[in-house]
């Protein structure tokens, strides 16, 4: 019944999905997981996707920009995925399935500017401005998530088609304060509570935190309309 399934490392992009989804009426509308950032979860995941029939993996969510040509809510479907293992500036390359990129890719581009540059999967969040500036000189990838390698790689061992479509949130010219780390929860929402207390306590990360709101809202935007352009199962040929 099911096509596809759509993996997630943070639970909004995961509700972002199901409502994008929701009341379309496709029979064999995707399944949706969240595998947590960094994907903890991946194997778990894919393993419930396989049971569940689906014959396909997409990486799907919002990612860090790298290359400062990008700006928030651009589009990266790359050809490639790059993961670091740990090693300085040594990375492993997985390509993705190229007949179904070229499939979907006209369907984006109809509404949306999209990029083919690399993604860069790392183990820890890339904050700094110069983090982010040298990353996309040593790799030459355009933006940054920590989800896309591993499911990837994951998705590979289990024979499975994969690609990744992710949506710049953060830009390459924007730093994300270590302040801001106590607003957001593991799961990518902000904490109210923390948030509360930072305005009346004159918290620093308040001025980067309205940049930040503003670029994810367009990210938000823009991975939901992508999902749903993308439907019913995201052009995955038979």
């Amino acid at each position: 019944m099911y096509k596809i399934a759509l993996i997630t490392g943070m639970a909004y992009e995961a509700q972002i999905a199901h409502k994008s989804i929701k009341g379309n009426g496709f029979a064999n509308e995707p399944l949706v997981f969240i595998a947590g950032p960094g994907a903890p979860h991946g194997e778990q995941v894919i393993g419930q996707a396989i049971k569940q029939g689906a014959k396909g993996i997409v990486s799907l969510g919002i990612c860090g920009g790298l290359d400062p040509q990008l700006f928030s809510g651009h589009i990266v479907i790359p050809k490639e995925i790059l993961q670091n293992d740990d090693k300085p500036i040594t990375y492993q390359n997985t390509q993705v399935d190229l007949a179904w990129r070229a499939a979907l890719l006209p369907v984006i581009e109809k509404d949306y500017f999209v990029t083919s540059s690399p993604l860069l999967t790392v183990t820890d969040p890339v904050t700094s401005i110069t983090d982010k500036r040298k990353l996309h000189e040593q790799t030459g990838a355009c933006a940054v998530d920590m989800e896309s390698g591993k499911i990837a790689a994951l998705a590979k061992a289990h024979g499975l088609p994969f690609i990744a479509v992710r949506v710049v949130g953060d830009v390459a010219g924007q730093s994300i304060p270590a302040a801001f780390d106590k607003v957001l929860k593991p799961n990518g929402e902000l904490s109210v509570f923390e948030l509360i207390k930072g305005l009346v306590t004159k918290w620093p990360g308040l001025q980067a935190l309205k940049g930040l709101a503003k670029n994810d809202g367009e990210a938000r935007a823009n991975l939901s309309g992508l999902t749903t352009l993308a439907l019913p199962n995201f052009k995955l040929p038979e």
